[in-house]
């Protein structure tokens, strides 16, 4: 019996050790399998594109992130990685898209609205921004003002998205 013709399931299992372990060629191989017979399974597309990320292919990785949302629009780690590479890959308006999309599938769930505020401030959509800072601050418990001050103190931000964040907020 060879490896394609045991159980999606274990085959699914088999590519999550073997990407653990370091063996990519071998995971990728097995996802890609995964995704060709199941492609309704969320887990072989979001495979794939963490693969493609650790490889330094993220075009790749754009092609496979909305396979596995269409398949799982819940799937909060396949938004993660859309923001990550809207951030810093250049994509912002990509992921801005499927961002909008995950916050209608998950209106309550901060975190996207925190990665789509990022987004929006480097996208300098000043409108949006406000909007989803009020509604962060909805989720949060928090004035606009206050999600702006939590995003502000961010380190790691640079000072133009900062400011754009702080004038979104009304300061």
């Amino acid at each position: 019996m060879s490896d394609f013709d045991e159980p999606v399931d274990h085959l699914a299992m088999q590519a999550e050790r073997a990407l653990e372990s370091g063996e990519l060629a071998k995971a990728e191989q097995l996802y890609a399998e995964v995704a060709r017979r199941r492609p309704e399974r969320a887990d072989a597309h979001l495979g794939l594109a963490r693969i493609a990320l650790q490889q330094g292919r993220p075009a790749d990785a754009l092609k496979a992130l909305p396979n596995a949302l269409r398949a799982d629009p819940q799937l909060l780690a396949a938004y993660e990685l859309l923001a990550l590479l809207g951030r810093h890959g250049g994509v912002g308006d990509m992921a801005i898209e499927w961002l909008e999309f995950g916050a209608r599938q998950l209106p309550r769930e901060p975190r996207l609205f925190a990665w789509l505020v990022h987004l929006y401030a480097s996208e300098g959509r000043t409108e949006d921004l406000t909007m989803c800072l009020e509604h962060f601050g909805r989720l949060s418990g928090l004035t606009r003002r206050r999600a702006a001050i939590l995003f502000t103190r961010d380190a790691a931000l640079p000072e133009d998205l900062k400011s754009r964040i702080a004038i979104a907020a009304g300061f």
